[in-house]
């Protein structure tokens, strides 16, 4: 091994590796005490920004040995990426931050990723104390910065279209926008649990009470009194084409009662079919016009059928038998 006693490491290894019983020899173990050294303070300068060149000099008489230059290259492109996982936390640019420690998980083997980890969390717990402060505004600021921390992305993305759904609510409010108001309210059981939200809901529960009593008469102008502010929301049109269906219902069961012309009730039955639909209600009642009426030739089958779904507040009439 007077190879590696004259300095001439590359040739000494490569000696080795061609005959492997030199591997046992003290002058070997020796020259791999020497080289474990070399890495450990290598991979120190590696670390550090600055160090990168210095790291090299010190490695530099292993290069061109096989199994020592793959560790080199490793080290060294350690290095790159820490300085720049350094250089993104600087930056403050946390989505690039996190792809290294994703891509390169020795990263998490270093204090500052418990520091941007502590940093996530106190801008959580910030952020939901400004949240229950009523600070939206700061709120979302914090928000914006965790939707590049993996750990909260999905929480936060949620609460932030939660908080821009309420600022927009308070401003439909403000703005006294109703129809606004009451199409995000219906779409959002956090908004309905909020003041304005409840109050705005006891208003149309009166309103809708006050409607129910005249579609029991079969009473439109009345339901359209009692509904006029909601005419125009479409979150409440099914709500709404309930109610005059039903008070529609009521017009037809009235008409057999009065004793109406087959003809007119015939003509109630096809509107009603044609705003509503075979609902139930509407079979129900053709068996009882059937039963007053047996010569009828009125096929519900091969009527034009409406939804619900599909009914309108322009559709309203003041009679579903004209």
């Amino acid at each position: 091994m007077n190879l590696a006693k004259n300095g001439k490491i590359v040739l000494a290894y490569s000696l080795v590796n061609n005959h492997p019983m030199y591997k046992d020899s003290e002058i070997y173990k020796s020259l791999e005490e020497r080289w474990k050294k070399a890495f450990s303070l290598a991979q120190k300068y590696a670390m550090d920004p600055k160090g990168t060149e210095k790291a090299r000099e010190i490695l530099a008489p292993y290069r061109g040995i096989s199994d020592k230059t793959k560790l080199m290259q490793e080290l060294l492109s350690q290095g790159e990426v820490y300085k720049r996982f350094r250089v993104a936390l600087g930056q403050k640019d946390f989505k690039i931050a996190f792809e290294y420690i994703k891509l390169h998980p020795f990263l998490k083997e270093f204090p500052e990723y418990m520091t941007i980890m502590n940093y996530g969390d106190t801008l959580y717990i910030k952020s939901q104390e400004f949240i229950n402060a009523g600070n939206t505004h700061a709120a979302i600021k914090m928000l914006r910065i965790l939707t590049d921390f993996p750990d909260f992305s999905v929480e936060v993305k949620d609460l932030m279209i939660d908080i821009e759904s309420k600022q927009k609510f308070f401003k439909a409010l403000k703005d006294e926008d109703i129809p606004a108001a009451y199409n995000m309210l219906d779409h959002s059981d956090d908004l309905q649990e909020t003041e304005d939200g409840q109050i705005l809901h006891e208003q149309w529960s009166k309103d809708l009470s006050i409607a129910n009593i005249c579609a029991v008469e079969g009473d439109i102008k009345g339901i359209e009194k009692a509904l006029e502010r909601y005419m125009t929301i479409s979150s409440k049109y099914m709500s709404l084409g309930s109610v005059f269906g039903w008070s529609y219902m009521i017009q037809l069961e009235l008409a057999i009662k009065a004793k109406k012309e087959q003809a007119d009730i015939e003509n109630g039955i096809k509107n009603y079919i044609l705003n509503f639909g075979l609902e139930d209600q509407i079979l129900s009642f053709y068996e009882i016009f059937k039963s007053k009426f047996p010569s009828s030739k009125l096929n519900l089958e091969l009527l034009v059928k409406g939804d619900l779904s599909m009914w309108r507040p322009s559709m309203v009439v003041d009679s579903i038998l004209d």
